[in-house]
């Protein structure tokens, strides 16, 4: 899983919220609309804290 990248403008720029779902944006596009199966792994290779926030977002 790749991180997400942006410029500094654009870090403090953006909301906590914003920032979680552009931070997290990668993985979404790899879960959405998939089966439990397909999901499994990419959230797998997420750590602990960005497993937290993929699920409070996704569920």
């Amino acid at each position: 899983m790749h991180r997400a990248k942006m410029d500094s403008v654009t870090f403090q720029t953006l909301s906590d919220e914003r920032l979680g779902w552009y931070c997290m944006e990668p993985a979404f596009g790899l879960i959405r609309g998939k089966s439990p199966e397909v999901k499994a792994e990419p959230i797998a290779q997420l750590s602990k804290g960005q497993k937290a926030l993929c699920t409070f977002r996704v569920f």
